[in-house]
């Protein structure tokens, strides 16, 4: 919790007591038989202050939480349509996407391999490997493989191999996904 919630929430409390304290004066001033002006103005002031205080205060508190991004899951990416199993490099490439959804940031991109007999190669091959996402969607372009690996990457992951044996990880891939079709 921040401090500036917590203060809130200590401000809250205080306006709350306060309002109590406020109206529990006034309640024994009316029962005073003879009353002054004093009195009946002094906690009427106390009651109204506390009041606002306690409103602004709890509304504070109402802003701050509908306000918190509701992304605590951590960031998951997944393949939803592959090109089904061919001889691979034959042919024109095929559409391969996929979805991410979690605490994904705002620049991060998909980075796709697909593996032939051990082998992993970026694709889309003969154009930029970046696939950006919109919205929680992706889509590109690759050859057919046995498996297709799609990386989500922060946005400073720089020169990816482009032919290796397992693709890349670190601190930098913030989510895997993997789709077997060859055993």
């Amino acid at each position: 919790m921040s401090p500036n919630t917590v203060t809130a929430i200590i401000v809250a409390l205080i306006g709350a007591a306060g309002t109590i304290v406020a109206a529990w004066i006034q309640r024994s001033s009316e029962r005073d038989p003879t009353p002054t002006r004093e009195r009946a103005t002094v906690p009427r002031l106390w009651k109204y202050l506390f009041i606002a205080l306690f409103l602004v205060s709890t509304g504070d508190l109402v802003y701050r939480w509908l306000s918190v991004p509701r992304m605590s899951k951590p960031a998951e990416i997944s393949i939803t349509n592959w090109p089904e199993t061919g001889t691979p490099w034959a042919g024109s490439p095929r559409n391969i996407e996929g979805i991410v959804s979690g605490r994904v940031p705002t620049d991060a991109w998909v980075l796709v391999y697909a593996c032939i007999n051990g082998t992993c190669y970026i694709q889309p091959v003969d154009t930029d490997y970046h696939t950006y996402i919109e919205g929680t969607r992706w889509r590109t372009s690759t050859h057919y493989g046995q498996r297709y690996v799609a990386l989500l990457v922060n946005k400073d992951f720089s020169d990816p191999p482009p032919v290796t044996a397992n693709p890349p990880g670190g601190d930098r891939v913030l989510a895997a996904s993997e789709v077997p079709l060859i055993q």
